[in-house]
């Protein structure tokens, strides 16, 4: 999209998504057409978007203080508390991230940081302009077990259904049919995804595959490091992907991305997305941040073939449909149904069907016959 087109929201979209997606964007003067039409409803469910929703709570309250609009002062007031309390938390994961870094480099463990504050001071400006329930590391495989001893050794439970997997760590199978182990700390309920892939599918791009260096986020003894560019907009673009991209705030990543970019390097990332076989998601979330943002976006994902555009359309529902919002059971029925449509070739369908079937099957099994396994 040229520089100062103006975003091209579908227009069934309800007034308070379409004022929401205005104010996060590149063409905020036209919140000052839009909001004057919201009734009460329409600014609560405007709130409700912002906090619950799309978790862009911070976003909108910067825009709100800058913007010249009539705001029912308890509606500002409650996203300007959420605002707040996501500035807190990501002062709290920020010092345990640190915490949690320095313990693994002990262990001579590396570890990548994944969203969370790192990503929001990287391409915010401020760690607590971008909401973050958890805090998301990746490590080696080859080092899960010890990572996980290492979380251990804080204060961190695995989650109850990951207890599973949990007690299998270091068993080949967990390696190769799962991607995470959640842990949560048992005193102060911080929550802490221990990766080793960055996808459900096992054909996915890894880390390896990108050849790029990592960003450097903090430095000190045990430096912060984070996914360099190519590889935020293949992460990013493949976890919205996984949810459907039902919140905003995972486009507003990829806008943020792009604008960080530019148009020329971002056209070059995305042709090694798509030659690493991370194209459809990519080209799909730099479509929908030009076409929902404004973001200026390489011509490749303005102008999509007819099946990925066909695509884009039914992403633009989901974000507006309350009965697709992540974690809902309806969302999870949808999430293999729509892995298979958008997989790329052979091997990334039977990937689609390993995690759905095949995983379940083997981790059960593994479970019965090794029911003493060690960590």
């Amino acid at each position: 999209m040229e520089k100062g087109q103006h975003p091209q929201q579908p227009p069934d979209w309800p007034a308070s998504l379409m004022l929401l997606t205005t104010l996060l964007g590149k063409n905020r003067e036209d919140a000052g057409r839009l909001a004057p039409g919201l009734g009460a409803s329409d600014w609560s469910v405007f709130r409700d978007l912002a906090v619950e929703r799309h978790r862009v709570a911070p976003m909108i309250a910067a825009s709100l203080s800058s913007a010249d609009l009539e705001v029912p002062e308890s509606i500002a007031g409650d996203i300007r508390t959420a605002a707040r309390q996501c500035g807190a938390a990501a002062l709290a994961q920020r010092t345990e991230s640190l915490r949690i870094n320095a313990s693994l480099n002990a262990r001579g463990i590396s570890a990548l940081w994944l969203k969370g504050w790192p990503l929001a001071e990287w391409l915010y400006g401020g760690i607590g302009l971008r909401h973050a329930s958890d805090i998301d590391l990746l490590v080696a495989p080859e080092d899960r077990a010890a990572a996980a001893r290492c979380l251990a050794e804080a204060g961190y439970a695995a989650e109850p259904g990951h207890g599973l997997r949990s007690r299998l760590i270091a068993h080949p199978a967990v390696g190769t049919e799962c991607k995470d182990l959640e842990f949560r700390h048992a005193q102060t309920g911080m929550r802490v995804e221990l990766h080793w892939r960055t996808n459900h599918f096992r054909s996915w791009p890894g880390v390896d595959a990108l050849g790029e260096p990592p960003v450097v986020v903090t430095d000190g003894p045990s430096p912060i490091h984070m996914l360099g560019p190519l590889g935020q907009l293949i992460y990013l673009s493949a976890h919205g992907q996984q949810h459907l991209f039902g919140r905003l705030k995972w486009l507003l990543d990829i806008a943020r991305l792009s604008e960080k970019r530019g148009v020329e390097r971002l056209a070059s990332d995305l042709r090694r997305a798509t030659e690493l076989g991370a194209g459809v998601p990519a080209r799909l979330a730099l479509h929908l941040v030009g076409a929902i943002f404004g973001s200026s976006v390489p011509p490749e994902a303005e102008r999509l073939v007819p099946r990925e555009a066909a695509w884009a359309g039914e992403i633009t529902k989901t974000i507006a449909d309350p009965r697709l919002a992540p974690g809902l059971l309806e969302t999870r029925i949808a999430f293999y149904r729509w892995h298979w449509r958008m997989a790329e070739g052979r091997r990334q369908r039977l990937g689609v069907l390993r995690d759905a079937v095949w995983r379940r099957l083997r981790l059960g099994a593994v479970g019965l016959v090794s029911p003493g396994a060690a960590r």
